[in-house]
């Protein structure tokens, strides 16, 4: 019937399943927690890829995972922020300095015709407080 070899094809077979299900997984989870990170401060969402991958043991053994995604605040320039998940939970992220809508030169922002905010303060640019 089976021998140990079949046993251990087996178990390697379902061990990769596994790992390429929780991968699906953590992309998808990712992809989310980045809308809505770039929701939040208000920026475009570009892209994301998995930067990197590895076991862990953080109260349990899970999937440790860095997320690289790009995003622009201005429609012209790329930056480039991190997302860490553990397992589907997010750990870390990391927004680079960027411009804000604020810092565009006066045309661009006159053609907008809408106010924007300053995401290092929080206040609208026309507010005087």
């Amino acid at each position: 019937m089976f021998n140990l070899t079949d046993l251990m094809l087996l178990f390697a077979f379902i061990g990769i399943c596994g790992a390429f299900w929780q991968w699906r997984q953590q992309d998808e989870v990712a992809r989310q927690y980045a809308l809505q990170l770039c929701k939040r401060h208000e920026l475009q969402f570009l892209d994301i890829a998995r930067r990197n991958g590895r076991p862990s043991w953080q109260k349990g053994l899970g999937w440790l995972a860095m997320f690289q995604f790009g995003f622009s605040s201005d429609g012209e320039m790329r930056y480039e922020g991190t997302l860490n998940l553990f397992n589907l939970k997010l750990q870390d992220t990391y927004i680079p300095p960027h411009r804000t809508p604020t810092d565009l030169p006066e045309e661009r922002t006159a053609r907008c015709g809408q106010p924007h905010m300053s995401m290092s303060y929080g206040k609208r640019t026309d507010d005087q407080s």
